[in-house]
């Protein structure tokens, strides 16, 4: 659900053509999912907004309900991960970053 959520929302924010890249990384007790787009972005000031229920980007021309990034953000606290909202590579575009505390299972690999 969080990684259908991310992903829906770059597709539809990204631009014509455009590219939505998914990456994934551990970083030693990190598990990182970064996904990216090349839209219009969200300012810095404007994203703090970003996952709060029934929130949608003004005259962005997208439908729905504004509920995806809030389910993206509970989900994530249920696995005690957290989101957060940065740039797109070379300042295009969103970035969406979730890390997830690595399991005591994955610690040895």
């Amino acid at each position: 659900m969080l990684i259908r959520n991310i992903v829906d929302n770059a597709v539809r924010y990204s631009r014509r053509g455009g590219c939505v890249r998914v990456t994934t990384a551990r970083d030693g007790p990190i598990a990182r999912l970064v996904v990216t787009d090349e839209g219009p972005g969200v300012a810095p000031a404007d994203r703090h907004a970003l996952g709060q229920r029934f929130h949608r980007i003004a005259a962005s021309g997208e439908t729905g309900t504004g509920l995806g990034l809030s389910i993206v953000k509970r989900v994530a606290e249920l696995h005690s991960a957290t989101v957060r909202f940065e740039d797109g590579p070379a300042g295009r575009g969103l970035a969406v970053v979730v890390e997830f505390p690595a399991g005591a299972e994955l610690a040895g690999q």
